[in-house]
């Protein structure tokens, strides 16, 4: 049996290092619930998935996923510089 492009993309993220998609229109999908609404994801790069609630730029996460999510997805891996506690800035 073939795989699927689901299957490959799945694959690739996975084997990657990966969490899951993201494009420029803010909107990211996890490995867990990839394309979970069928659009078109032609756009799509492969990212990473950041913690909203530990994340210095966690006022990001409403913009780039329409207040709609607890995380935010990147392509940069070091998009979200984290928030240590007790750490002084």
């Amino acid at each position: 049996m073939n795989d699927t492009v689901l299957d490959i993309v799945k694959k690739r993220i996975f084997h990657g290092g990966y969490d899951g998609l993201f494009n420029d229109c803010g909107c990211g999908c996890t490995l867990e619930d990839l394309m979970p609404c069928d659009n078109n994801t032609s756009n799509c790069e492969l990212a990473y998935r950041f913690d909203c609630d530990q994340c210095r730029r966690r006022d990001d996460c409403e913009d780039r996923q329409d207040g709609c999510a607890d995380f935010m997805m990147s392509p940069d891996v070091d998009f979200c510089v984290p928030e240590y506690e007790g750490a002084e800035e």
